[in-house]
């Protein structure tokens, strides 16, 4: 007996450490195959299929600058907001960066209800410099120097990663990392340049999941049923909205910016109608995710303290588990897309938009769908996560239970 127990503990204890050197090669595969993705892309010349700028801005600069003084205001303060003034400043700035580094130069700062950057000695400010060949520069102040405030922010959120998840926070981190990195060098780009949007967008969505779920969880059963979950439950996500804006007659060309976007089509052959379907996949993407990993998580723990679990008493679980989940989250994807509109419903309020005017419009059929067909998706990830894993792993000898 005291032979077998401890024969036990030591491939128990070889298992464990065999996990973690596999877990540790996965993590450095998947971090390499992530870098050479993001370097490739960011690398790439996307030019060469196609080439379009809406503007020549090649004489204009943007650029760091400290106001040294402020020589003259003519300033009153605003009727409607006493903390902001309306009206002229005359400024002595240093340019703090670039070809013009060192250099004083003198600003006619105008202050008005939209464009409203009040400055004061020694602070800093972001210069438009518009330098063109044989003629004079000009130059206006375009705003504040956000870029201490922003990196301030940024630390603050990896220290709180690093706190809270310790080293689980550093892969969720690279996670983080990898797909905004893929959405902007990559989706953002593919998509400008002509190639399908919504092809682009799944790929987009296979690669970032794959690659955020198994630096943050290894290479497990339990990774693969999240991944799977998530691109099935995007996968819904679309297909529902797919049919819901034939249905109301959606497309790209209703949102607000398509007069723009027919420009840019003219030059790199971007395709407007599939926009929506793209801009709906990779925001539901997100919400999607936390509900398929976390019901995934929640089930594998439950059939790790109890084993002898059926599937059908696991499935009861996951359901029972899901519908905490669902209330929360749905009202967070509304609020979301609710928020991003707020400006633009107030806007209509002001304009006296009448009910059936409102309810009809584009602005209104796009948002209502987005938010309602990402809900739906959002919610039926429950039944797609929880089946798939109690399907692969429980055993099927637990059927007979049931």
């Amino acid at each position: 007996m005291f032979h077998k127990r401890n024969l036990y503990i030591a491939l128990k204890e070889i298992t464990i450490n065999s996990l973690k050197r596999t877990n540790t090669v996965s993590f450095i595969a998947v971090l390499l195959i992530g870098v050479v993705l993001i370097i490739s892309a960011a690398t790439f010349n996307w030019n060469s299929i196609n080439s379009y700028e809406a503007y020549n801005t090649s004489t204009r600069k943007y650029l760091r600058g400290r106001v040294l003084s402020v020589r003259l205001e003519r300033l009153e303060t605003d009727i409607y907001d006493s903390s902001r003034y309306l009206g002229e400043q005359e400024i002595v700035v240093l340019i703090l960066e670039g070809e013009l580094k060192g250099k004083e130069i003198y600003i006619d700062n105008y202050l008005s209800h939209t464009h409203n950057i009040y400055v004061r000695e020694n602070q800093k400010i972001i210069v438009c410099a518009d330098l063109p060949e044989g003629a004079e520069p000009f130059y206006t102040v375009y705003n504040y120097d956000r870029c201490l405030p922003f990196a301030g922010l940024v630390v603050v959120f990896v220290a709180v990663m690093l706190f809270v998840g310790k080293a689980k926070g550093i892969r969720a981190l690279l996670g983080v990392a990898f797909t905004l990195l893929a959405v902007i060098l990559f989706m953002v780009k593919a998509i400008y340049h002509g190639f399908s949007p919504v092809v682009v967008t799944i790929i987009t969505i296979l690669i970032t999941t794959a690659v955020g779920l198994v630096l943050l969880n290894g290479f497990s059963k339990k990774t693969f049923i999240s991944v799977l979950s998530t691109v099935l439950g995007v996968a819904v996500t679309g297909i529902i909205f797919f049919i819901v804006s034939e249905t109301l007659h959606l497309s790209g060309f209703n949102a607000d910016n398509a007069e723009d976007l027919l420009m840019i089509r003219s030059a790199t052959g971007l395709s407007i109608k599939y926009i929506l379907i793209a801009g709906l996949l990779i925001s539901a993407l997100g919400a999607v995710m936390d509900i398929a990993v976390s019901l995934t998580a929640a089930l594998d723990e439950l059939l790790q303290l109890n084993p002898k679990l059926t599937r059908k008493e696991l499935i009861r679980s996951g359901f029972n588990i899901g519908k905490d989940m669902i209330g929360t989250m749905s009202n967070t994807l509304i609020l979301a897309f609710t928020g991003t509109s707020l400006t633009t419903m107030l806007t209509l309020i002001g304009y006296g938009t009448e009910k059936m005017q409102l309810i009809n419009s584009d602005f209104f059929a796009i948002e209502m769908a987005q938010g309602i067909c990402a809900t739906i998706g959002l919610v039926l990830t429950v039944p797609i996560a929880t089946y798939i894993y109690s399907y692969m792993c429980t055993e099927k000898e637990s059927v007979s239970k049931m």
